[in-house]
């Protein structure tokens, strides 16, 4: 039990038929993309591969990737400056616990997670908190729109993701324009308390937090953008950096819809569709998707491991609340 008042048990939805039937798309859907990637891969050509990757590209990718996660650490720092002070280095725990959960579970629910331990440690309520993750699901949404539209600009995109593109595109439109009038309008509606999580949502870059907040997302972007490249270099697939960001927007939208843990399947099979969009083959791309899943998760799943431990959190509850 925390200062909130509240246990992970909490995090145990009321459960739903339909969940069964969904998981099972899901890791059928999973399953079906990562055949699709793994087949014909010559498995003693990627051990070769492997091997000789450069250990110096390697590490750069990682403390790129690493890098990332502390800038977001400060962007949640800077949307909670009204609710409390949280620690840089303490988000940034939190979000590694979240993004392990995410990695390990169904559903996703390392925001629920890292919101609760936030709540806990800074002894309000989990609703003081959901803003600010609403608000960062919200600024990367647009500028993960921004980089989608400017990559269709200069790639003749597929017919399947031009489409992906343009649905996201509106669908991120209508919500900005929701999100930047909803704090206003429940606030002159006298309706703040009781939708708290609308009317204390803070979006619009008018403050220098909420300012800073866009500026981070935007470095946060170029880092895993520069671990993708990195990651490139080492195994010797000679893209410019653009066209590294390019494959991380694809695999950004592809991996939207929760699915599988940790995307296994779903994020292979986006980085070969946007490898092949800048002409690299499958026999090529293939390989390099489950090198780069391995040198970006493993840190994250050491790293994120360490901040549950010390957390104190079960995580076969979450577990049970993720299954439920």
């Amino acid at each position: 039990m925390g200062t909130t008042g509240l246990t992970v048990d909490r995090l145990k939805p009321q459960a739903a038929p339909w969940k069964l039937g969904m998981r099972v798309m899901w890791f059928a859907v999973a399953a079906v993309c990562f055949w699709w990637v793994v087949r014909g891969i010559d498995f003693n050509r990627l051990r070769s591969q492997i091997l000789h990757v450069h250990s110096g590209w390697l590490t750069l990718a990682v403390t790129c990737d690493v890098l990332g996660y502390v800038v977001q650490g400060v962007r949640w720092r800077l949307l909670l400056v009204s609710v409390g002070d949280l620690p840089v280095l303490t988000a940034t725990k939190f979000i590694y616990a979240g993004l392990f959960a995410n990695e390990v579970l169904p559903l996703r629910p390392g925001e629920i997670l890292r919101g609760w331990l936030a709540a806990r440690e800074m002894s309000v309520s989990p609703l003081a908190i959901a803003p600010s993750i609403l608000a960062e699901r919200l600024i990367d949404g647009v500028w993960l729109m921004a980089g989608l539209l400017l990559l269709a600009h200069f790639v003749r995109l597929p017919a399947g993701l031009s489409h992906a593109v343009g649905l996201f595109s509106i669908l991120m439109l209508c919500l900005s324009a929701v999100a930047a009038v909803a704090g206003p309008a429940f606030a002159t509606l006298g309706a703040a308390q009781r939708w708290h999580i609308f009317g204390n949502l803070r979006f619009v870059p008018g403050s220098l937090p909420v300012a800073g907040a866009w500026l981070s997302s935007a470095v946060m972007l170029i880092l895993q953008a520069f671990s993708f490249w990195f990651t490139m270099s080492a195994c010797q697939i000679g893209l410019s950096w653009n066209k590294a960001l390019g494959v991380l927007l694809v695999v950004r939208i592809g991996t939207l819809v929760p699915g599988a843990p940790a995307n296994l399947g779903t994020y292979q099979l986006a980085v070969v569709l946007g490898l092949m969009l800048f002409g690299i083959s499958k026999d090529v791309a293939a390989p390099f998707s489950l090198i780069l899943f391995a040198v970006l998760t493993a840190p994250l799943w050491i790293l994120g491991a360490g901040a549950i431990a010390q957390t104190g959190v079960s995580l076969s509850k979450v577990r049970c609340g993720a299954a439920g």
